[in-house]
């Protein structure tokens, strides 16, 4: 990426969080814009991004995120871990021109929901339907229809089960209009 488009995203960056607070339903039509132009791979259009979640740069083409899909406030997306270079010198295995390190993709599917401040750590695979609680650290596959919470996160329920139980306790209230 040439230096003027890394400069023109930088200030489209930093725009977001006044979007957020102009319009909602243009702050989610811009973020995704933003984060697409960033390299992020959308299967369709997300339900929303908080403009802080940090997608990992370093190869942003290998994150993947589902329609529909909620990434919630500081979350962390990570698709590459320099913990080898740290073995490797354990070992005395070394390379002299450069530190190794581990790249992976991350999968998120569509309909699925991952709480404020959580982690998803390189080669993580959240299928559909799923929920990740706040403050998750999150690694390997998430089956579809799961809720996994934690760190690390395990699991807690089945999405549907969970949903049925929480549509009886009617504690839920009217959100934002849906976008169309």
């Amino acid at each position: 990426m040439n230096k003027v488009k890394r400069l023109s995203l930088l200030f489209r960056g930093k725009s977001l969080r006044l979007w957020k607070f102009i319009s909602n339903e243009h702050y989610r039509s811009v973020s995704y814009r933003y984060f697409r132009d960033c390299g992020v791979v959308f299967k369709g259009k997300p339900k929303y991004i908080n403009y802080d979640v940090d997608f990992d740069l370093t190869e942003p083409n290998k994150i993947f995120v589902g329609e529909n899909t909620v990434i919630a406030k500081g979350t962390v997306l990570l698709t590459h871990d320099f913990s080898i270079e740290c073995g490797l010198v354990a070992i005395g295995e070394t390379q002299p021109d450069y530190e190794m390190q581990f790249l992976k993709e991350i999968h998120i599917g569509r309909d699925s929901f991952i709480g404020a401040r959580s982690f998803i750590l390189p080669g993580t695979i959240i299928g559909n339907n799923c929920i990740i609680g706040s403050g998750s650290v999150v690694s390997g596959k998430v089956p579809d229809n799961s809720i996994y919470a934690g760190n690390p996160a395990k699991f807690i329920a089945h999405t549907d089960e969970w949903a049925r139980r929480k549509l009886k306790e009617k504690e839920y209230v009217k959100g934002t209009c849906k976008v169309k």
